[in-house]
């Protein structure tokens, strides 16, 4: 196997060569910035095993969650709720009405957001048909951004893994 490694600083690529081993055993190695061949722990037999997917970022959300001033989200079962941000403090809309919002589990709602680790790609094909709508739609609006990017979760997905 072939890694091949781009670095600031350095005249080119550098190209880590591993050669194959049994399992347990110490991994033959070599450098192209440095002389000499090396053996490596057989940890290092790992890489053969790497799927691209498992290279990908796990995190589901990256909200800025300092910067969000809205949040709105949409439901098949549940009426539509709209979070606002103004001073500091949140307040929410639902059925045409304003009142205060539950600071804590406002904070607690997009800190689980970003917390949330993917389970599986399914498709990188944002139109593709993946059969039940999403049950759950969440957008939001930062001050340094006025674009709303949605988050779709799908409750009726999540139970049948």
């Amino acid at each position: 196997m072939k890694v091949t490694l781009e670095a600031d600083g350095q005249p080119g690529p550098v190209v880590l060569t591993l050669h194959p081993v049994d399992a347990g055993q110490e991994v033959p190695a070599e450098v192209t910035n440095r002389p000499g061949r090396f053996l490596a722990p057989p940890k290092l037999t790992d890489f053969w095993r790497l799927q691209p997917n498992h290279l990908r970022d796990q995190q589901l959300a990256r909200i800025p969650v300092e910067g969000v001033i809205g949040v709105r989200l949409r439901s098949l079962a549940q009426p539509e709720v709209v979070l606002n941000r103004e001073s500091g403090a949140w307040s929410l809309k639902r059925f045409g009405k304003q009142e205060p919002g539950n600071q804590e589990r406002i904070q607690a709602l997009l800190d689980g957001l970003n917390g949330t680790q993917v389970r599986a790609f399914v498709t990188d094909n944002v139109t593709a048909n993946l059969g039940p709508t999403a049950s759950i739609s969440l957008s939001w609006k930062s001050n340094g951004s006025p674009r709303r990017a949605p988050a779709c979760f799908s409750s009726d997905r999540a139970n049948k893994e």
